[in-house]
């Protein structure tokens, strides 16, 4: 039997056929449903060179694959040292600010220590003057005791009268003289010990007003602090967030592909039903003598398919256009 010339479309779409009914695909099977022309050897070599295309296909869109999850991990590289940056910046200017007012906290405790001890020696000068005040109203009842023993012995001795009245009476002025002393150095000791009590709440009232300023501050702090976290949370939601816009992506480019080969394989189908409705045609043209009806309505159906086909040719040119628009955008993102 003389053997016809094959090319790689006939056996491209042999295979096509056999695909779509779910038969093994060998040599002699598509040798077969190519009405068992062309040799064994074109048929091997033009179906190696069909699988080495789907390989193709394949690798670009593993390529791709690896392009986008490329792209992915830089920008999330990207945010996380941005993130951190300015996380550890604040971190390092919190612990210098606060160990300046842990320095100012113990300055502080340092100055009421100092201040405590001063308060405790004016208690002790305080007990000082009290037992002096005692020791001196001791003196005046020995005065005072003193006086009734010369009261009487001016009675016992009437003859000393001018010189015991004398005598009194200068006792009677050093009398005076000590008690005005006394009550002088009782509003002096009265006088420095409010002074040093006012000075002494002076003092604790700065202190406390510092403490308090120093608090105000240490919690403006921590409300900065609390800030940068929330900041670093909302960056670290919108991460998540792109992470799962990204992987929509990748299922829609995925169904995309998948939409792609289902209309390749119609087209295929319908380039077989066309050819089958050519070689009707022709046959019809053989019997058109005998039946100009038929003849007619083999072409209506002719021309329905024919614009089918370019209904599907046309959808299908502009899927690869928009396809070919997204892998670009998609090269120029990842440039």
């Amino acid at each position: 039997m003389a053997r016809n010339g094959i090319s790689k479309k006939m056996v491209v779409q042999a295979i096509n056929r056999l695909t779509a009914s779910h038969t093994a695909i060998t040599v002699d099977a598509v040798r077969a449903e190519m009405g068992h022309t062309g040799s064994k050897t074109t048929i091997c070599r033009y179906m190696k060179e069909q699988a080495q295309d789907a390989s193709i296909e394949t690798d670009k869109l593993t390529l791709l694959n690896d392009s986008l999850t490329m792209m992915i991990a830089d920008i999330a590289a990207k945010l996380h040292d941005d993130v951190q940056a300015p996380l550890l910046e604040s971190k390092m200017q919190y612990n210098a600010e606060r160990e300046q007012w842990q320095i100012k906290y113990d300055d502080l405790l340092s100055a009421m220590e100092l201040q405590q001890a001063a308060n405790q020696r004016l208690i002790i000068e305080k007990d000082e003057l009290s037992d002096t005040i005692k020791s001196l109203e001791k003196n005046e009842a020995q005065s005072q005791l003193l006086n009734a023993k010369q009261t009487q012995s001016i009675k016992s001795l009437e003859q000393q009268v001018i010189m015991q009245a004398n005598h009194i009476a200068s006792l009677e002025d050093k009398h005076i003289q000590s008690r005005d002393s006394l009550n002088h150095f009782r509003d002096a000791a009265k006088s420095q010990r409010e002074q040093e009590s006012q000075r002494h709440s002076n003092q604790v009232q700065l202190l406390q007003s510092e403490l308090r300023q120093a608090a105000q501050e240490l919690i403006v702090k921590q409300d900065k602090l609390s800030e940068q976290v929330k900041i670093i949370a909302t960056l670290e939601s919108n991460i998540c967030h792109m992470k799962t816009t990204v992987q929509k992506s990748q299922v829609e480019i995925d169904k995309f592909a998948e939409d792609k080969l289902k209309m390749a394989e119609q087209l295929s189908a319908l380039r077989v039903s066309l050819n089958t409705l050519k070689t009707a045609k022709d046959e019809v043209n053989v019997k058109l003598q005998y039946s100009s009806a038929e003849i007619k309505t083999l072409v209506n159906q002719v021309g329905e398919l024919t614009n089918r086909n370019i209904q599907l040719t046309t959808e299908i040119e502009i899927k690869n256009a928009i396809m070919s628009k997204w892998m670009n955008v998609s090269n120029v993102t990842t440039n």
